[in-house]
């Protein structure tokens, strides 16, 4: 009884260690909604934190001005400010502080556990690198190629146009081996990383797979939604997503 309260007191001692997130930095894009989304799941008052860019006078998007560089100077969004003055920019380490800061709330990387923390986070690698990184590319040397060609942090969207057939069916295989995999081990009522609760795997893929069906309109390119690509098992998850992104907001 003695050890369980002082390993609670120490935990207390260290979360009061923690700064608080003042400002989070958004703009338009899957992955300031799944940090938006994660700090919900926190019980943060997103809202009242959020500071969303808008385009300069110019035609310049806000996050990359000088003003804004010299704090993240990757010049993308999320990015967090906390009351030290500590600027914290990409989505897993934001969502990994979160997790620090908020330890009595359900674990968006697994949580103390070690084992729970390396099943969470293999699966995050595995929707990152298989799905979701070839689906952005896409969208940004596609679609999107005109917006990101016209800054010099990304010269190299114009040049990758030829590769968006490629990485378009890179998405659409992994979905179905997704597909299947899920289907073969999880149950009705389970997300992506196991169990009945989500984690930042599902935030992932949710955020990506909405957003992109939204941008790929045929502009530039041939149409692509990647859902399409899901069997029973992912559109049953969607809509239980849907069910948990409802209860979010």
């Amino acid at each position: 009884m003695r050890r369980q309260f002082l390993a609670r007191r120490g935990a207390a001692a260290a979360t009061r260690c923690v700064p608080k997130i003042t400002t989070l930095y958004v703009g338009p894009g899957p992955n300031p909604e799944m940090v938006k989304l994660g700090l919900a799941s926190k019980g943060v008052d997103v809202k009242s934190i959020t500071r969303r860019f808008k385009l300069a006078a110019d035609g310049t998007p806000e996050n990359r001005l000088r003003e804004f560089t010299k704090l993240n100077p990757a010049a993308t969004t999320p990015f967090v400010e906390l009351e030290d003055g500590t600027i914290l920019a990409e989505s897993v380490a934001i969502a990994r502080y979160a997790d620090a800061l908020y330890p009595d709330a359900p674990a968006l990387l697994g949580g103390p556990d070690a084992k729970r923390a390396a099943e969470v986070e293999m699966w995050l690698m595995r929707i990152m690198l298989q799905i979701v990184m070839p689906w952005q590319r896409s969208f940004q040397a596609g679609e999107a190629a005109p917006y990101f060609a016209s800054s010099k942090l990304h010269p190299w969207t114009e040049a990758a146009g030829a590769a968006v057939p490629s990485l378009r069916m890179m998405v659409t295989a992994n979905l179905e081996w997704l597909e299947g995999l899920m289907a073969d081990s999880r149950g009705a009522d389970e997300f992506i990383a196991g169990g009945t609760r989500f984690t930042l795997p599902d935030l992932q893929l949710y955020t990506t797979a909405k957003f992109m069906a939204k941008v790929n309109t045929a502009k530039r390119t041939p149409p692509f939604d990647g859902r399409e690509a899901y069997g029973p098992w992912l559109k049953a998850w969607e809509a239980r997503m849907d069910d948990v992104v409802a209860g979010l907001k």
